[in-house]
């Protein structure tokens, strides 16, 4: 986490160390573990072409996230000449946060804007070439927009206040007019505006939380809130993260997150301004643990893990099964991938048959451990976790 190998190592064996990497890989943390590992005996006895591998990658990897850095630092400074400021989180900040930035891999940058400036925003990131990925439309609520000439990802997010239930991770309740309460910080060699310490901490919490209600999050997330916790932590004020989070049932998940983050990668109580005294609740993690490891970085470590998270998370919201409106979600739903049925809401039909037919092709795709079947089973071991973690009665 700090740049510090770890002292001891507990195997030399070939199959645990590719374990290790596999599983690495799928948390889109290989360049952090090479990096703190490569340096280590029982590392550099493992065979040359595994050790030789594992190098590529990681080069690869630094070397497109530093590509990615680059241009979101131009992007950026253009849109603050033209008199935009985006809001900043995760992503840019979380890089910073470590002794090697470029080892921090983000699949995109979030933005947050207000709502007088975000279809401007998005005018101006198509004039330099960036392609919205809905295809040409701007979909309702969030876009996201795609260079293919450097790999920048970036998903803009309206900065309002709607009315969400739990469901949605209460994420957007905390959050309205961010543009204003914006602070300075510099980063990769600019300045960036990003929310302030306490409402920054609550929003990677509550996004977290958000993945949890899906499909489930991986450890990097959680790697960030530490090291944001440790840099930060005596700014943040823990008793309004406390309160925040029990507004929508999230107290226990928090607890029980940043209980792991001490215990495994070294969240100091002392300079996090001790969180725990506020977040006072059950914090047994060891569920929580398997949950992010099983998970991938964005809950998607499988396609059976994907589509369970739409039936986890129809029952939190109405605390029983939601197979029927898994199979037939509302136009709402269906209008952020398929944004033609917002000029042709009659067609809603056609967009579930579709959406049926892409996941049965998914299914046949990734063979039989991927089916519905799996599906179901992973969604009722995640409802017991979430009964476990208060969200759930």
């Amino acid at each position: 986490m700090e740049g510090t190998p770890p002292k001891t190592c507990i195997t030399e064996e070939p199959s645990e160390w590719q374990a290790l990497f596999v599983l690495a890989a799928q948390q889109m943390a290989l360049p952090m573990v090479y990096g703190t590992t490569r340096a280590l005996t029982e590392f550099q006895a493992q065979p040359e072409e595994f050790r030789r591998e594992v190098r590529r990658q990681t080069i690869g990897q630094t070397a497109a996230q530093i590509r990615r850095t680059q241009a979101f630092a131009a992007v950026y400074q253009d849109l603050l000449i033209q008199g935009i400021r985006p809001v900043v989180v995760k992503g840019l900040v979380c890089r910073d946060l470590y002794p090697s930035p470029e080892l921090r891999i983000s699949g995109d940058e979030d933005l947050l804007l207000d709502p007088e400036s975000f279809f401007r925003c998005v005018k101006l990131l198509e004039q330099r070439g960036m392609e919205l990925v809905s295809g040409g439309e701007v979909p309702e609520g969030d876009a996201a927009l795609l260079d293919r000439k450097t790999g920048l990802y970036l998903e803009l997010h309206p900065d309002r206040t709607t009315k969400q239930d739990v469901g949605n991770g209460g994420l957007e309740l905390f959050f309205e007019r961010a543009a204003d309460r914006a602070i300075p910080l510099q980063c990769a060699g600019i300045t960036v505006y990003t929310l302030p310490n306490t409402q920054h901490m609550l929003y990677m919490l509550l996004h977290a939380f958000k993945h949890f209600l899906h499909s489930g999050f991986g450890v990097r997330q959680l790697c960030d809130m530490v090291q944001y916790a440790n840099r930060y932590g005596k700014c943040i004020d823990w008793a309004e993260v406390a309160r925040c989070c029990a507004q929508c049932r999230a107290q226990k998940f928090a607890a029980a997150l940043l209980a792991l983050g001490e215990q495994w990668l070294g969240l100091e109580p002392d300079r996090a301004g001790h969180p725990e005294r506020a977040l006072q609740c059950e914090k047994d993690g060891a569920d929580l643990l398997q949950d992010l490891l099983d998970s991938g970085a964005y809950g998607d470590s499988s396609m059976s893990r994907r589509h369970s998270g739409t039936l986890t998370l129809e029952t939190v919201r109405s605390e029983k099964r939601g197979l029927v409106r898994t199979l037939f979600p509302p136009i709402s739903a269906m209008r952020q991938k398929y944004a033609w049925l917002k000029q042709r809401p009659y067609l809603l039909w056609a967009a579930w048959g579709l959406r049926g037919a892409g996941y049965l092709r998914e299914i046949r795709g990734n063979g039989k451990e991927n089916g519905i079947g799996e599906s179901l089973a992973i969604a009722r071991q995640r409802e017991t976790l979430l009964r476990k973690y208060g969200v759930l009665p």
